[in-house]
């Protein structure tokens, strides 16, 4: 099964001085290895929100503030001691 695509000009001569140097065989092996790079960050990307989620939630369970939170006490604080002079 094949599929056609479209690069713009920039892509397309760097895809072909790639099969020029020698590196890759043909246009379909550097696109395969983009893809492949592509699937890899994609998933070190999900792996990374995963660990986040899982920090978000573990500090939820344990009681920890959020930076949001701390900032808007922060906040409140000036004020009110401003308001107090």
């Amino acid at each position: 099964m094949g599929i056609d695509i479209s690069l713009p000009p920039e892509w397309e001569q760097f895809a072909r001085s790639c099969v020029r140097t020698g590196r890759y065989h043909d246009l379909s092996e550097v696109v395969r290895s983009g893809l492949q790079m592509l699937q890899a960050a994609e998933e070190q990307r999900a792996a990374f929100l995963a660990s986040l989620n899982a920090a978000t939630l573990e500090a939820e369970q344990r009681g920890f503030r959020t930076a949001k939170q701390v900032e808007t006490s922060v906040l409140d604080a000036i004020a009110e001691a401003e308001r107090r002079g």
